[in-house]
């Protein structure tokens, strides 16, 4: 996913939409819910997700040549940050009738992990496995798409949305996230550390996010 061109326009109309849209306490909300994110880095680091991507990270190469590829739900890897913007936008204003603080939730979580996974992306640089198979390549700073493999941002943004739906209204809505990540690793745009990790930011920043709704 390429955050150059689109990054700073929408990050600015989804702020501008959820302070609009959430209740008057928006402001100490978020500052809160900031806190609360500086405060569970340890958690996130310690996180299943967390750990098996980096460990996968040195398997990364043998993992990309035992995969089979398939053009199998193709259509996913014309996705981009707007029609990420726009799922979350819509998943919110469809619960907002049903629970508002989930709904505020989703735009949130969504938020945060289009933050986290936009600069991890420039400053790492990580080729991409369809480039060349060769997962210790970095250009970091990098806005050229063919250097921001890691990590998914399909995979974060998905989780982001899918996290606080899934918590609220039941496991199954999981599979979402699940199988748009495992597409990125059969059409080749990512290695598997990628596409873990990404799950582990939008999973845990959703799962943070809804927490402090509950509380």
């Amino acid at each position: 996913m390429d955050f150059s061109k689109v990054y700073l326009t929408f990050f600015i109309v989804i702020l501008l939409f959820f302070v609009g849209f959430s209740r008057g306490d928006c402001f100490l909300e978020l500052k809160g819910d900031i806190a609360s994110l500086s405060g569970n880095i340890e958690e996130f680091l310690s996180h299943p997700l967390t750990t098996f991507s980096a460990i996968v990270f040195v398997f990364d190469e043998t993992l990309s040549r035992v995969y089979p590829k398939s053009s199998f739900l193709s259509f996913l890897d014309k996705l981009d940050f707007p029609h990420f913007l726009g799922l979350a936008i819509l998943a919110s204003a469809i619960v907002f009738p049903i629970d508002s603080y989930t709904s505020f939730t989703i735009l949130e979580s969504f938020t945060f992990t289009t933050i986290v996974v936009g600069l991890t992306k420039f400053l790492t640089g990580r080729m991409r496995p369809y480039v060349e198979n060769n997962p210790y390549a970095f250009k970091p700073l990098n806005f050229s798409k063919d250097y921001q493999s890691f990590p998914s941002g399909h995979s974060a943004l998905s989780w982001a949305i899918f996290t606080p739906l899934s918590l609220r209204f039941g496991d199954f809505w999981f599979a979402v996230p699940m199988v748009i990540s495992a597409q990125r690793l059969w059409s080749n745009n990512h290695w598997t550390s990628d596409v873990l990790f990404g799950a582990s930011i939008g999973y845990n920043i959703g799962k943070i996010m809804f927490s402090n709704k509950e509380e």
